[in-house]
């Protein structure tokens, strides 16, 4: 992680072989891709247990391309989903030079919209996260968040490697 190549020092070592826009693609594009591939392993997962669970109990599962049509579009939503909250733990950690910050904040900030929507903005379904990946406009919705968090994620490692 960021955190850990800044308190080491090790980025001074990786700098000089590396650019500081490549080190901080790099890291970006690390973290959505680990982020959002945790979402599809389980995805994966779960639908293989249930394969499995379905043989043991003696039915043969059906497989046809609308099941599989709607796994795949269920793990594209969620590959999205995670990678902008593990983007957005990562750059609110590396903000406040906290682990723990990036493991807790992506939740604490998804519940308290959850909070928000359900106490006091009852109309808004905007904030609600839990909403974010049933439709084809929540998804452009996490899109969009994605790629700005990208780029403030970007912004924030290059202006933290301006002091090393």
């Amino acid at each position: 992680s960021i955190l850990d190549d800044i308190s080491s020092r090790f980025v001074k070592e990786l700098l000089v072989r590396v650019s500081k826009k490549n080190y901080a693609c790099s890291k970006i594009a690390t973290l959505v891709i680990s982020a959002g591939f945790t979402a599809v392993l389980s995805i994966f997962l779960f639908e293989t247990i249930m394969c499995i669970l379905c043989i043991v109990s003696g039915e043969m599962p059906t497989l046809n391309t609308d099941t599989l049509l709607l796994s795949i579009e269920l793990m594209g939503k969620y590959f999205i989903f995670f990678a902008m909250w593990g983007l957005f733990g990562a750059i609110l950690g590396t903000e406040t030079d906290s682990k723990c910050v990036v493991y807790a904040s992506p939740f604490i900030l998804y519940y308290v919209l959850v909070i928000i929507k359900s106490r006091y903005l009852h109309t808004v379904d905007a904030i609600d996260p839990r909403l974010w990946c049933s439709g084809n406009s929540g998804v452009i919705t996490v899109a969009v968040l994605l790629a700005v968090l990208c780029i403030l994620g970007y912004a924030m490692i290059r202006r933290r490697l301006k002091v090393v």
